[in-house]
């Protein structure tokens, strides 16, 4: 999943495309770590959560210091940010939006 907000064209634009509701950036940094984690569902839609994930999310601080990553997703993704920004920053047009792979859903 891919969240691309474009604050420098449009300031007003609701956090997360308006899905975490009214909450501003100040509101989410002042979160408990219950708070977070139920604004973190809102926003990503729980919905869309493997089975697997649902059950290690639960167990965040417990027993896992961290959701589970392979490091293959991590590099695709640090390869998409790194390209959409470096677009950005070229003056590319880049429109706010949000963009899921399929298949990172299950």
């Amino acid at each position: 999943m891919l969240d691309v907000e474009r604050f420098d064209e449009e300031p007003d634009r609701p956090l997360f495309h308006g899905r975490g509701g009214e909450l501003t950036a100040r509101d989410v940094r002042g979160l408990d770590p219950a708070g977070a984690m139920a604004y973190l569902l809102q926003v990503c839609d729980e919905s869309r959560l493997s089975p697997a994930m649902t059950d290690a999310l639960g167990r965040i601080g417990r027993t896992l210091s961290s959701w589970p990553q392979l490091a293959s997703g991590v590099m695709l993704g640090g390869a998409l940010v790194t390209d959409t920004a470096r677009r950005i920053l070229l003056g590319r047009p880049v429109a706010s939006g949000r963009w899921i792979t399929p298949e990172c859903a299950t």
